[in-house]
């Protein structure tokens, strides 16, 4: 396989180098640094992995009609296991992106079906996406339409006066429960442990979340990343126990 993997060269000496701040947005920016160079490696080293499978499905067709056209041979012989081998390696290739894209927890190691993995993911983009809106009587279907009755319902809602006034209602009616002793347990800055626990309870292969990431990137890498995420997530934890 040509080309490096860049998460390899994802050490913390040469990462710092790239990136000032500190917390959470320093970490995103490491993660951003990343991504593109995933993409680029990507590109380069496994391409369209549909193309792929078709380029290696037309070698061993080209080969094949070789041989029956000139007999077999030892070279054309070399050259129909290469062929094979090439496109064993597609098909796992695409199998394990539609997999990835579909997120289907019962698939099983060794199955092999890229259509139904392909109409699970386009399902879930299309269960995903608004396809329509009612707006009083009025049915919205054009996205432009629909994308403005979103941005203009939430900035009515968090544009408008909050008139409130404080009353005793909650503390009359609602037991308190949690001691000062768990209050001051729950303010507590999570530990290494803890958050590594956390982490490593994730889904490997569960939705990524707003970085693009899934949880196997930060279980696989964590010795990599591990400080960046712990010492993220306390700095986090610290300012909303200051707050």
């Amino acid at each position: 396989m040509k080309g490096s993997n860049p998460i390899n060269d994802l050490t913390p000496k040469n990462h710092d180098n790239r990136v000032r701040g500190q917390g959470m947005l320093r970490f995103q920016a490491k993660l951003r640094h990343l991504k593109y160079a995933l993409k680029v490696w990507n590109s380069s080293v496994f391409g369209d992995v549909d193309r792929q499978v078709k380029l290696a499905m037309d070698e061993v067709n080209r080969i094949q009609q070789l041989i029956d056209s000139e007999g077999f041979s030892d070279q054309l012989y070399m050259q129909d296991l290469e062929a094979q081998l090439m496109i064993k390696k597609a098909l796992n290739s695409q199998e394990q992106f539609w997999r990835e894209k579909a997120r289907d927890q019962s698939f099983v190691s060794g199955d092999r079906n890229t259509t139904y993995f392909h109409k699970i993911s386009k399902i879930r983009a299309a269960t995903n996406s608004i396809s329509f809106l009612q707006d009083g009587n009025n049915i919205l279907t054009d996205p432009t339409a629909i994308e403005i009755h979103i941005l203009s319902y939430f900035q009515a809602i968090f544009s408008m006066e909050n008139n409130c006034a404080p009353n005793a209602l909650v503390d009359e009616t609602i037991p308190s429960l949690v001691t000062d002793a768990d209050n001051q347990l729950l303010l507590n800055l999570p530990s290494c442990m803890d958050i590594k626990d956390a982490v490593f309870a994730l889904n490997g292969d569960s939705a990524p979340g707003p970085d693009g990431f899934v949880g196997h990137f930060y279980q696989t890498y964590w010795d990599i990343i591990g400080t960046d995420v712990v010492n993220s997530v306390q700095l986090l934890s610290w300012w909303d126990a200051a707050a």
